[in-house]
């Protein structure tokens, strides 16, 4: 594909809502709910989550509440910190969606107690 061709199709594929690539805020934000979940079990500040892998301290914590989405190398950076493959950090995302009813608002894991 040559050069303009291959912009305006990142420039389609980033307009396509996350609705309509059948992603909804629940979903995306489960991410989030899983790295802090992992990064509770092993007792990491989020201050020193923040700080090891390189992200500033509130980015981390947009992530984990569910506000903004990590990218895959975000996720590859914070599964290095906490020390367990980032498999770990998506199988559990997947289980927290599948456990949620439809049409249910995203909860954080203080919520779900």
């Amino acid at each position: 594909m040559h050069r303009a061709g291959a912009t305006r199709a990142r420039a389609a594929a980033k307009s396509m809502s996350c609705a309509a690539r059948g992603l909804t805020h629940a979903h995306l934000s489960r991410a989030g709910v899983s790295c802090r979940e992992i990064r509770e079990s092993k007792e990491i500040s989020l201050e020193r989550l923040a700080l090891k892998a390189g992200f500033d301290r509130t980015y981390v914590s947009l992530i984990e509440r569910g506000i903004n989405s990590p990218t895959i190398r975000v996720l590859l950076g914070i599964a290095a910190v906490l020390k367990v493959p980032p498999s770990k950090i998506i199988r559990r995302m997947e289980q927290l969606i599948a456990s949620a009813k439809p049409g249910q608002r995203c909860a954080g894991p203080r919520e779900q107690l």
